[in-house]
């Protein structure tokens, strides 16, 4: 577990079960949320909340991310894996 990077300066990183090296993204469980970095560990976005809509997640498991850029979030509690369009 990782606790304590700040990333986007309101939460820090707790609970990270997924890191998608390349993209530089981060599965954290806890705070329900997924975040993309620069290559330089820069904060650039977020997304997630708790709950079962669309771009909300009760358990994370992991992000990928497929070579045309879109990511999988693999949510467990809501048994689905969803993708989402990365705006470069």
């Amino acid at each position: 577990m990782l606790h304590t990077a700040q990333a986007d300066g309101v939460a820090p990183l707790v609970d990270v079960i997924g890191v998608e090296a390349l993209a530089q993204m981060v599965a954290d469980r806890r705070n329900r949320r997924i975040q993309k970095f620069t290559s330089d560990g820069a904060f650039i976005t977020k997304w997630g909340a708790e709950g079962k809509n669309h771009g909300e997640f009760t358990t994370l498991l992991g992000v990928a991310v497929a070579p045309d850029g879109s990511a999988y979030v693999a949510d467990g509690f809501n048994h689905r894996i969803e993708k989402f369009a990365l705006v470069p």
